[in-house]
């Protein structure tokens, strides 16, 4: 008689990959001779089906499904397929890989435990939302990924057959070196990369293209900083963050140096983590002195509680503590360009700049793990249009700036120089 189980998961995968499927996605084949397990487990609104592959006494492969369901509706489902090496005792217990380990009962969590020995395969969607899948293969031993690129047409997978139709165009279409990059993401080690304020680093974009970027600071450099203000915003901000700046250009060339990108305009300015860059996920090309042209740094507001005292030690405060202002309340405005900052009072507002920060969210509100251009380039992202640097806010920027009582064109040294910051040439002295 069918289980629970079996009438949610069926008798399939969500996803039945063919092993020359595989070979594009990183991924080992698999001997339909294997023998297989089933552990099911749920975890608030997660239903989870772990399927183990046995070699022998050995799970050599683990496909992985869930399903979030939510008053018996599927809201979101996914597959993930790895390979591992996880030695067992007959098939029940999981032996440790060291001798000072003890062996585990054999379960979904104690296998998840365990890293794959190479790639992961992730595919995820939401049945009842359009445009909502997505797949990633990634090594996580190493920090490198397939950039597969072909997006709109991944996020209308919607099921095995639709899957299998997206990689005969996928494998159809992949450029000569593809199986070299596949080689290095499987097989390179991990590695930890030293870099440098002013280097200039490639990042795949998907299977053809390339685009570059520059490292524009260090967090933990700039805190060092005696000009730093004890409550400035990037004492805030978690992990190891770096600035880095996009050059506006897809191209095939895999070999662009400072001296060819020179040209180029600049993103927005970009808080993320150095996973990336440290791990070499993203490639260091080339080496550039700074200009100050280069430098950029957020224009960071903050609304502070009317009620709050008046000062900058008091947003830091708020800051650290994350106390946020509720919309529709009064509120002060922090703001912060560099390391200058001021306090604009709500009583010296306008009505429009009141309306506009009301519910605004800063660029700083989160800072990413990884080093992506997409929330720069993409005029639909929300961190897009929430920085207060581009052209869409020119004229909220303006209102703001007179408010301050500086000219509506003004920029980032006369800012720091009315409140009492360092300019772009005193910040590249000490980069």
């Amino acid at each position: 008689m069918p289980t629970k189980w079996d009438n949610l998961f069926g008798s399939g995968f969500l996803l039945t990959l063919t092993n020359e499927e595989r070979r594009y996605l990183g991924l080992n084949p698999l001997d339909t001779k294997w023998d297989t397990l089933e552990l099911y487990s749920k975890t608030n609104y997660w239903h989870k089906r772990t399927t183990v592959f046995f070699d022998n006494d050995v799970i050599i492969k683990v496909i992985y499904e869930s399903k979030k369901i939510v008053n018996e509706e599927i809201r979101s489902e996914s597959i993930s397929e790895y390979d591992t090496n996880i030695q067992t005792e007959n098939r029940t217990w999981v032996l440790p890989l060291t001798e000072r380990g003890k062996k585990k009962k054999l379960n979904a969590t104690s296998i998840s435990a365990y890293r794959p020995t190479g790639c992961i395969f992730g595919f995820g969607t939401s049945p009842k939302e359009e445009n909502s899948s997505g797949i990633s293969v990634v090594n996580c031993v190493n920090n490198k990924h397939i950039a597969m690129g072909e997006t709109e047409k991944i996020r209308k997978i919607k099921n095995d057959a639709e899957f299998h139709s997206f990689m005969k165009y996928y494998m159809e279409t992949c450029p000569e070196d593809y199986f070299d990059r596949i080689k290095e993401l499987r097989e390179s080690k991990h590695v930890t990369i030293k870099y440098n304020t002013g280097d200039i680093f490639r990042a795949e974009v998907d299977r053809f293209r390339y685009t570059y970027g520059i490292i524009t600071g260090k967090v933990r450099e700039i805190r060092k900083w005696k000009e730093l203000p004890k409550y400035h915003s990037l004492r805030n901000v978690m992990m190891v963050p770096i600035l880095i700046r996009f050059y506006y250009i897809f191209t095939t060339d895999a070999t662009l140096t400072a001296k060819d990108l020179a040209y180029l305009p600049l993103s927005r300015i970009k808080i993320c983590g150095d996973n990336d860059i440290i791990w070499g996920t993203h490639k260091i090309v080339s080496h550039k002195e700074l200009q100050e042209d280069d430098i950029e740094f957020n224009l960071f507001c903050q609304k502070l509680p009317k009620s709050a005292d008046n000062s900058k030690e008091s947003a830091y405060e708020t800051l650290s503590a994350n106390k946020y202002v509720r919309n529709n309340e009064p509120f002060n405005l922090y703001i912060e360009w560099g390391t200058a900052s001021t306090i604009l009072l709500w009583e010296d507002m306008t009505q429009d700049l009141k309306d506009y920060f009301s519910s605004y969210f800063s660029p700083h509100r989160s800072v990413a793990t990884s080093v992506s251009y997409y929330d720069l380039w993409n005029k639909s992202s929300s961190k897009y249009k929430d920085n207060l640097l581009n052209d869409v806010n020119k004229e909220i920027r303006e209102k703001l700036f007179e408010c301050l009582q500086l000219k509506a064109d003004a920029g980032f040294d006369d800012f720091s120089e009315k409140f009492g910051g360092l300019t772009k040439k005193e910040i590249i002295s000490r980069l």
